[in-house]
């Protein structure tokens, strides 16, 4: 009995924790749509030139999922978050199975953090550290219910680090290849799928062998 009545209050009590933390530690949502990079095109659509954004960023934003290529989604998705569509923000499995290759290992070899996850920590840089880690996997919950999981791949690889101050996929396609998205080549959306977890290590111009 005494069970049942601890279990009805945590249903009843639960969401109002959640509505009560959400009013005191709202989504930045400013923080989903940085300053982006003017491009200037020419009449056919081609690239001319492009200036950095106020944020002294090459970054160039695109407004929703299918203006980014498709090949792209399917490598980042594969690399780094292959249950992205089904799970709720974070995956409990993943952690588990990161927390025991790391015990293993005897060092971090695995974050078990889901693409959400990643963006909550790129739209608010912390120091890796328990407590964080919990913020975050609050903020991946927050994240889950306020978009869809279209908008959130979207904003990921607007926001997502491409070594140095660029930032996203589509300027570091442009940077790196010297083209457009949709004209990548599978190796090349692999690489771009791979980068953000190591910038600065797997740049294709400062590291090409690495990367």
């Amino acid at each position: 009995m005494k069970s049942k009545v601890l279990w009805g209050c945590f249903i009843l009590f639960f969401p109002i924790g959640i509505l009560l933390l959400n009013k005191i530690y709202p989504l930045p949502i400013d923080k989903f749509h940085p300053s982006s990079s003017t491009v200037i095109l020419d009449r056919h659509g081609k690239t001319l030139r492009v200036f950095l954004s106020k944020n002294d960023t090459w970054q160039i934003n695109e407004p929703s999922l299918n203006q980014i290529s498709q090949k792209l989604q399917s490598a980042m998705l594969t690399y780094e978050d292959r249950w992205f569509y089904l799970h709720p923000g974070i995956n409990p499995f993943s952690i588990i199975q990161a927390l025991i290759t790391n015990i293993r290992a005897g060092k971090i070899l695995r974050g078990g953090s889901t693409i959400t996850m990643q963006l909550a920590r790129m739209i608010e840089p912390k120091e890796r550290t328990v407590t964080n880690k919990v913020t975050e996997i609050f903020r991946a919950f927050q994240i889950e219910s306020y978009f869809s999981k279209d908008e959130i791949l979207t904003y990921y690889l607007n926001i997502a680090p491409y070594g140095g101050n660029i930032v996203g996929s589509t300027a570091a396609s442009l940077i790196y290849f010297n083209k457009r998205q949709k004209h990548l080549s599978l190796g090349e959306a692999s690489l771009l799928a791979a980068i953000p977890n190591s910038p600065t290590y797997l740049r294709p111009d400062i590291n090409p062998s690495k990367a």
